[in-house]
């Protein structure tokens, strides 16, 4: 039930079923930014974010949407980026309307002063 309430939304994204019969659909079609691998890697999150899920989150879809789209196309831990790499990630994080929190609400940057840094340190 959880996946035929939101496949109108992923079919938006770029996902396409075909059939849907006892809570099963079958994909034929993903976005192209995913592999097939990430196509299921993120459908099950939705699914498993769904279930988990306050009323009120639910009914923020999209929201949820990508939230699961980020974190499937997100860096892994251990993965080793280029210079260039990481400029972008930082120049991409810095354009963001609030930079200093995750779309969770996770503090996940602060700017300090060269006193507070001096304070911490001494």
């Amino acid at each position: 039930a959880l996946l035929q309430q939101v496949m109108p939304d992923l079919e938006n994204i770029g996902f396409d079923f075909q059939g849907y019969l006892d809570g099963v659909a079958t994909l034929v079609g993903h976005p192209a930014e995913f592999t097939e691998t990430e196509s299921k890697s993120m459908l099950e999150n939705i699914i498993s974010d769904l279930e988990n899920a306050e009323a009120d989150v639910i009914d923020s879809k999209l929201r949820l949407l990508s939230l699961s789209f980020a974190k499937t196309k997100a860096v892994k831990y251990g993965v080793i980026l280029k210079q260039v790499e990481m400029a972008d990630i930082v120049n991409s994080l810095y354009k963001c309307e609030n930079p200093n929190y995750s779309p969770t609400g996770k503090k996940i940057s602060s700017i300090f002063s060269s006193e507070e840094i001096e304070n911490r340190f001494s």
